[in-house]
This record gives C-alpha cells, structure tokens and sequence, in this order.
C-alpha cells in the first residue's frame, strides 16, 4: 500500500541527505538572493554524526535544553537506520527566530515537537497505516526537515498551498495535526476550536503516486475543513452534498481558502480581486509582500487539453473501501481547453518578476529551466520556488489575500 515508490522515497531521502551534506551553515545567512524561508535552515556540516553528537552541539549553542534532550532521544532510538539520519537533520533546522532547534519549538496547544515525534514514535497508527509505519515516519521527517518537498502532485488541491508555511515557520503544529491524523481516532482540533477530520478514503492509497501518505491526509483534511456543510472526496477529488450527493466543485473558492486560514492559524484572509485593476492589485500585492513572508495568491495558470466531465453524484453514504466506491460521470465527445486557477504563495517582488512558491513541489530539473504553461522559471528545484515576470503576473492575478483586521 505504499504511495510512494521506492525509487521516489529513495531519492527524497538521498536529496534531502546530500542538500544537509553540503549545506554550511555560514551559506545561510541572509543575502539579497536569499528567500525568506530559506534564511534560518542551520543544518550540521556532519550529518552523519549520532544523536549524542547532534544534540550536544544544539546544546552548547544554547538552542535545546531538559527534557526535550531525553525525548530527542527516545524518539532516535525508535527509528529505522535511514530515519535516525533524517531525524538529526530535524533537530538541526532552525525555528522562525534561529534561536532553537524545532524539537523546541511548540505547538498551539504548548507541545514541543520533541514532545510530539516521541509521541508519534511509540503509538500504534490506525491498522490500515501501520504497516507502512517506517515509510510514512521516514516521509514525514524528510517534509519536516526540508518543506519544500511537499507537493500536491496531480490532486486539485492547491488552495492547501498553506502547508508550506504551517511546516516552514510552525512545525511543531504541523506535527501534531498530521500525528492526529495517523492515530487510530482523530481526537484533535485545529487551532480556532474547529474538529480535525480524515476525509473519504485518505486512510487507502492515493489512485496515482506523487504524494507521501501523511501529505495525502493532510492535505484532505485541509479541503475538508474548508468546505463548510459539504463534503470532500479523495477519490473523486471534489466536494459534494451529502444530503443528495451531488458534487459541487474542484478546489477552493476564495471563501473557503479564507476559511481555512481561519481554522489553522486563527487568522482569517480578506481579499482583493479583480474587477480591480490588474496595476491595482500588483500595487497591493507589492504592499503586501513587504509586511509577509508568504502572501497568498490566485492565478489564472493555463489551459489544458482535457476531455470535459459532468460529476454528477458522489457518495450518499462512506463506504468502507475504495473499490466500493462509485461516481457517476459524463463524459463530452471530445478535448477542449479548459481553464485552470492555481493558488501560490508569493515569497518576494522585484521589479522585474514574482517569486513564489508553487505547491506542484521540488523538480529535479536544474535551475534556470524556463518551464512553459504559463512562461516561468525554476529558481529553487529543491523547495519548488519559481519566478514569473512581473508583466505576466500582473495579467493573471486574480486575488490577493491577507490577514483580516
């Protein structure tokens, strides 16, 4: 049942390793090139050291102390080989202000990560996830020690795009929803009061590979949250009406994005949109960019070739497995373009282009590649930053989110 193939899983870890490997410490000071998450990654010149090694070293520098020391290491001794490596590279990342590795850093609810990974360690998953227990940590540990590996992958579910910012500045709480979220019973609540729930089938395997499990849970209970009455689907990828069955739609509306914000981090996004002009909202975007680490954006992206559907139906009733599952659909006789909305989040403005990071996830094409559909640049493989020029921003901004006052 894994999601990931063992080609893919291995590259994450060997990538993950080797960017810890040959990553200084002094590399990461900020720069005028740097991003602004990209400024507090410590990571350990020897990342093949013990624990011990790790531990004292964050020690002496002042960034761990008491009993998140013994958890460290609990937690390392109940690890696979593999994941002991991807554990001290945790333990080296900085939190928001570089003062303490993230094993310190606390959660909503005032629990450390220490605290959370000994935790997730020693609990038996729910028994459709247990099997896969060392591939779902070792996944898990790579998203938390590099975010940028996060991706959506060929699910419509980029309005979650805020998952990057909950696992960059906030791992702590990331940890805990997703930890929640591999537990046998979800007993867990967002940081507004709002219940966590798995969505339709997110305990089965995704119906194509790119996701690891604990992004496919994730990321489903976030469209989950947001819906409101309806409900989502992991299978069809849509929300429906669980009174009729009926299907609504693909993705998040700007409401329901506003709405998610509001449940993970107790902040609610207002929004400025178009009718406004498109000089009006780069204005307000620039405005933005300058107060924010990550401002949230909705783009007009491309126009696929695709075969129109009509979901008519979803479940009325859960069904206790994927291969009972049942949705009715038309199809249209034949391709037409079809237009596509994508939400990013804007890292930074310059005169020329946008940077943003783009929840399709790393790419191993080098950087500087000019991607197409729409005109881009890969400016980060490793944390899926690209750029767009600013004129071609300008012509597809949609919205432009923020905090409500």
């Amino acid at each position: 049942m894994a999601v990931l193939s063992d080609v893919v899983k291995d590259a994450r870890i060997v990538g993950l390793l080797a960017s810890a490997f040959f990553t200084q410490t002094s590399q990461l000071s900020a720069g005028e090139n740097d991003f602004p998450h990209n400024s507090n990654n410590t990571i350990s010149k020897k990342i093949e050291n013990q624990l011990p090694d790790v531990l004292q070293n964050l020690k002496d520098q002042g960034r761990i102390a008491g009993s998140n020391i013994n958890l460290a290491h609990y937690t390392y001794q109940s690890l696979s080989e593999a994941s002991q490596k991807l554990f001290c590279i945790v333990a080296n990342r900085s939190t928001k202000s570089a003062s303490e590795s993230i094993l310190s850093q606390k959660d909503f609810t005032g629990t450390t990560l220490a605290q959370t990974l000994a935790q997730l360690t020693s609990t038996k998953f729910h028994p459709l996830l247990e099997p896969q227990r060392n591939e779902i940590i070792e996944n898990f540990l790579i998203e938390l020690g590099n975010p940028g590996e996060l991706n959506q992958a060929s699910w419509g579910v980029c309005g979650t795009g805020l998952v990057y910012q909950l696992f960059q500045d906030f791992p702590a709480e990331a940890a805990r929803l997703t930890g929640a979220l591999l537990m046998p019973e979800v007993n867990c609540k967002f940081k507004d009061g709002s219940p966590l729930e798995r969505a339709l089938f997110t305990l089965e395997p995704d119906r194509s590979p790119g996701r690891s499990t604990t992004e496919r849970l994730l990321m489903s209970a976030l469209m989950e949250r947001a819906n409101g009455s309806l409900k989502y689907c992991t299978v069809c990828d849509s929300h429906f009406n669980p009174s009729n069955g009926a299907i609504s739609h693909i993705g998040l509306t700007n409401l329901e994005i506003s709405t998610l914000y509001g449940a993970v981090f107790a902040q609610p996004q207002a929004w400025r949109e178009r009718p406004n002009t498109a000089s009006g909202l780069m204005e307000f975007l620039k405005e933005q960019s300058t107060s924010l680490s990550f401002v949230p954006v909705s783009l007009h992206w491309s126009k696929n070739e695709a075969v129109p559907k009509t979901y008519k139906h979803a479940l009325l009733v859960p069904e206790p497995s994927i291969n009972q599952h049942r949705t009715l659909v038309s199809e249209g006789s034949s391709a037409q373009k079809i237009d596509e909305n994508h939400f990013v989040l804007v890292v930074k403005v310059e005169a020329d282009k946008v940077f943003f990071r783009n929840l399709h996830g790393p790419s191993s094409l080098p950087k500087g590649t000019i991607l197409t559909n729409p005109p881009r640049i890969l400016e980060d493989p490793k944390l899926g930053i690209e750029s767009m020029a600013y004129n071609e921003i300008a012509n597809r901004l949609l919205a432009v989110f923020r905090p409500q006052e």
